[in-house]
């Protein structure tokens, strides 16, 4: 990874929830790993802070099996957790030495799978959640923005986009 090559020059880097990097390891900096790790403790480094982080509640990711039974669940687990990851990467923002930071926000991809329905019929019930969820999510992106001030370069990206489904192909069927 490019905090590896950075390193290896002096410099230090936290990554905060980006896929695919779990079990955690040794680095220059700090590492929390994302989406499929398993078991907190092994999902950070270094591992002293992990106390820090169960003190707060943080988790990697929703339990998304749970969408089809317990939607409103999801929905105030998916704000809860938006609070704890934001929280979280604005101590390290504030307390780290870094060069480089990285932050990915999951919440959004859990949000689009179990509730696009939502943002496409205004009167569904969980229309203004969907919302909601993006006001939240840009008043926190804002605090770290003016957190960075003009010190800071920011680059925002998205892995793919969304869009509502309306018929499907499965291809190895035709």
């Amino acid at each position: 990874p490019v905090w590896d090559r950075w390193g290896a020059r002096g410099l230090r880097s936290v990554v905060i929830n980006l896929p695919a990097t779990y079990p955690a390891r040794e680095m220059p900096g700090v590492l929390i790993a994302g989406f499929v790790a398993v078991d907190l403790a092994r999902a950070v480094w270094p591992p002293s802070l992990l106390p820090r982080l169960q003190q707060r509640g943080y988790r990697v990711d929703v339990d998304s099996t749970r969408a089809k039974e317990d939607p409103d669940g999801l929905a105030r687990d998916l704000r809860a957790l938006l609070d704890i990851r934001f929280d979280t990467a604005r101590e390290l923002f504030r307390t780290e030495r870094w060069d480089f930071f990285l932050l990915t926000i999951t919440g959004t991809d859990r949000l689009h799978h179990f509730f696009w329905h939502a943002l496409e019929d205004p009167v569904d019930r969980f229309h203004p959640f969907f919302l909601e969820y993006y006001r939240a999510l840009d008043a926190r992106l804002g605090e770290l923005f003016e957190e960075a001030g003009n010190r800071h370069s920011i680059c925002l990206m998205s892995d793919h986009g969304f869009t509502g489904i309306r018929h499907e192909v499965f291809l190895n069927r035709l």
